[in-house]
């Protein structure tokens, strides 16, 4: 039981983070931006084909 328990809130909480992900995706479409830069690799699963992510670049020393 106890396992179906962990199961279905790890299920909740991918669910949130890819209904997080649209959001961002939605946003910057609609508002007309370029490319998203992020981290993320599943943000930027998610928003292939919509628009592009790149990495967010290291500031030197």
């Amino acid at each position: 039981m106890r396992s179906m328990h962990i199961n279905w809130f790890q299920q909740s909480e991918r669910m949130k983070i890819k209904k997080v992900d649209g959001m961002i995706v939605a946003t910057a479409v609609t508002q007309k931006a370029t490319c998203i830069y992020s981290h993320d690799p599943g943000l930027a699963k998610f928003a292939s084909g919509y628009i592009e992510v790149k990495e967010i670049p290291i500031l030197p020393d």
